[in-house]
């Protein structure tokens, strides 16, 4: 009987509850989708500058020349990167192939499990 006096008490406070799952995951989803968005030589950059300002102790004028020189080493970077892409890309592939031939199917299974894990960790810290 007191479930039907309070049922839109109940109904209330289940909506409410699905209401904040739901904005909940889409604003985990917006953030998960912003931090896949930026730029992997950036977020390389700002965390490298960090450090070298706060272990080196650089001075302001130390601090500019840095980050010019962070900013040109990246550019030359991003250059090699898609001028040699595709030889890199040629490389790992036949590695892949060879390693292949020597790990029994099981060890081939383990092994890709640990390189697609060592991937993403890299992908990240891009």
């Amino acid at each position: 009987m007191k479930i039907k006096k309070h049922y839109k008490l109940i109904i209330s406070i289940v909506l409410v509850f699905i209401s904040g799952l739901l904005i909940g995951g889409g604003v985990a989803h917006l953030i998960a989708r912003h931090k896949e968005n930026v730029d992997p030589f950036k977020k390389f950059r700002a965390r490298a500058f960090k450090v070298m300002v706060e272990e080196l102790n650089l001075t302001p004028e130390q601090q500019v020349k840095v980050g010019v020189f962070l900013d040109k080493a990246l550019e030359r970077m991003k250059k090699f990167r898609v001028k040699h892409a595709s030889g890199i890309i040629i490389i790992i592939k036949e590695n892949n192939q060879d390693l292949a031939k020597i790990l029994t199917p099981e060890q081939w299974v383990i092994y890709q499990g640990y390189r697609n894990k060592t991937l993403d960790k890299l992908r990240e810290k891009m």
